[in-house]
């Protein structure tokens, strides 16, 4: 039971890992350059389904 508890705490700190390397990996300038370019944008409350941009 242990030896599972610690495999899987391993397995998600490899993961959350990984994924923080991918993250940390995409240029944030870049991102943000793409924000200029939209040309279109529609925004809608999950809860309510009522349109709050369009």
């Amino acid at each position: 039971m242990l030896k599972l508890i610690k495999h899987r705490l391993a397995t998600g700190l490899v993961l959350a890992a990984g994924m923080v390397g991918l993250l940390m990996g995409m240029p944030a300038v870049h991102a943000a350059n793409k924000a200029d370019e939209v040309k279109a944008a529609y925004i809608m409350d999950a809860q309510s389904g009522q349109v709050v941009y369009a």
